[in-house]
């Protein structure tokens, strides 16, 4: 029987533990995993800040072309915009709100403090 490896995702950086090459697909976005340098039972010995600094560091090692580290520093740009109307749009749907709730004179449920 085949020993568990590490592989981890090179787009979205998730990491999942596989007998099989054949296997390791991202279950996020069905990426190709690859394969961590580390065994498996060294890092399941790692605390959470050190498995996410040790698949940081592999994921630039191998991502070495500069059309690659192009692609994906734009799909990141993409994304923090995104984020950034959501939290937008939030702030704004909850000011609105507490407005609302000040000129009915309702108490509001949200501290303003």
């Amino acid at each position: 029987m085949r020993k568990l490896a590490v592989y981890y995702c090179p787009k979205c950086r998730r990491y999942s533990y596989y007998q099989s090459e054949n296997a390791a697909f991202c279950m996020k976005c069905s990426t190709a995993m690859s394969l961590l340098s580390v065994d498996y039972l060294n890092f399941v010995r790692l605390d959470s800040k050190d498995r996410d600094n040790l698949i940081r560091e592999e994921s630039l090692q191998t991502c070495t072309s500069p059309d690659l580290l192009r692609s994906r520093i734009l799909e990141l740009e993409k994304e923090n915009r995104q984020l950034n109307e959501t939290v937008s749009w939030m702030h704004q749907l909850i000011w609105d709100l507490i407005t609302k709730n000040k000129e009915s004179g309702h108490a509001s449920a949200i501290s303003t403090k």
